[in-house]
Order: structure tokens, then C-alpha cells, then sequence
């Protein structure tokens, strides 16, 4: 085990070469028992199919008090995701979870179990507002996979949201790839001097067979009462 303790003169940062920062060998760290429970549930991430008992552990350590070790059990489901059907329940009450990569993560689990994740679809709406960006994008998506089911959910302008840590503004709406909105958007966003800074779109089927998605812009800064 290796401590930062410095770094050469001419080095500018941190992370630009192990030749430039200052080493202290510290020897082997131990291990705590956190993160040895962390370390077996990550390894039942790697078991496909996972046994349902491998499954009813991980479900029951997302309640664990560690950080760690519900990050850990997370991120097993996640990798499991088309087993954890059975897990729903549990996987909805984890989108509450005081950490934000436990409650990313959960939402990837949701949305790659399919048509199972269904009964989490008011948590997940609720979650489009969550406070770490990352949960958000990953919610947006998990909704999306729901397809036709979901369409009750989505609205053709879901919300406008202010992201104060990037210095954003998210709209959120629906697409219908049949009467695309894209002309409508290039107008908006030239007639109020916006800078599209990112997008993303999740596709998903809807009752009528054509295609359709939830689609999220990143414009810079913060929009007016009047623009939203």
C-alpha cells in the first residue's frame, strides 16, 4: 500500500505519472470487515445465473449500514439485473438510499430487469428529481425501457430542471420519432440564444408499435420563469 505525500516541483497535478509524485510504502493495509462483506457480495456479481440464495443476500445488504457494502450489493444487481425480478420490492425501497451511487445504481438494476421493474415505476417518477444528476439520467432511463406501459408516466414535456452543481438547465419531454420535435427545438433553442450543452434520448416502443423516446437537453445556465 502506497500514500501520496507529494509531488515533484516540476509536476503540475497528481495524475500525470507515478514518476512525478512522492510515494510512502506504508505495507499491506488490513482489511476491515465492511470491506471484506463488500468484496463477497461484489464477487456474486460475477455469478450468472446467480443461485436466488446469492440474490436474497444481496438484497438483504442493501440495508447494511455500510456505505461500502450497500454500494457493493448494488452493484451486484445491477450486473444480475435480468434476475432481479423477485428483487423489485427491495430494489424500490434502495431508490431511497441515502448514498448516490447505491440509489444509481439500483436504478440500472431496475432498468435492465424489464418488464419486472414495472411496480417501480411511481418511485422511479419520483426519482426524476433526485438531487444527483447521475440518478436522474439513469431514472429517465429506466422509465423509458417500461415502453408502452410507461406512457401514462410521460408527458410531452415532463419538467424543466434547474441543476445548480453543473450550472444547467434540463428539459425532459417525450419524442415521437413518428412527428419528431427537433425542428421545434433547433427554433426554440436559436430564438432564445440557448447553448445546447448535451442530450440524451431513450428509445423504447410504444402501444401502436412505432418508436418513441424520453429525451433529456442540457441547455447552459439557468432559464428565466418566462423562457420555462
Amino acid at each position: 500500500t502506497f500514500e501520496c505525500i507529494g509531488k515533484h516541483p516540476d509536476a503540475i497535478a497528481y495524475n500525470l505519472g507515478i514518476d512525478t509524485v512522492i510515494l510512502s510504502r506504508l505495507g499491506p493495509k488490513p482489511e476491515t470487515p465492511a470491506a471484506a462483506r463488500a468484496r463477497e457480495l461484489r464477487r456474486l456479481g460475477d455469478e450468472r445465473p446467480a443461485p436466488a440464495a446469492a440474490r436474497d443476500r444481496l438484497a438483504v445488504a442493501l440495508k447494511d449500514p455500510s456505505d461500502e457494502v450497500r454500494e457493493a450489493a448494488a452493484w451486484s444487481l445491477s450486473q444480475l439485473a435480468p434476475q432481479a425480478g423477485p428483487l423489485v420490492p427491495q430494489l424500490t425501497a434502495a431508490l431511497s438510499d441515502k448514498d448516490p451511487v447505491v440509489r444509481g445504481l439500483v436504478a440500472i438494476a431496475l432498468r435492465d430487469a424489464g418488464a419486472a421493474a414495472l411496480p417501480a415505476l411511481d418511485a422511479l417518477i419520483a426519482h426524476l428529481r433526485d438531487e444527483d444528476v447521475n440518478v436522474r439520467m439513469v431514472t429517465a432511463q429506466a422509465i423509458g425501457r417500461q415502453g408502452a406501459k410507461a406512457a401514462s408516466a410521460v408527458t410531452p414535456l415532463i419538467e424543466v430542471f434547474t441543476l445548480s452543481e453543473t450550472g444547467e438547465t434540463r428539459l425532459m419531454f417525450n419524442s415521437d420519432f413518428a412527428s419528431p420535435q427537433l425542428p421545434v427545438l433547433r427554433k426554440l433553442i436559436s430564438d432564445h440564444n440557448l447553448v445546447l450543452n448535451r442530450a440524451y434520448w431513450e428509445p423504447y416502443r410504444g402501444r401502436s408499435a412505432a418508436m418513441s423516446s424520453v429525451c433529456s437537453l442540457y441547455v447552459l445556465g439557468e432559464l428565466s420563469r418566462k423562457k420555462e
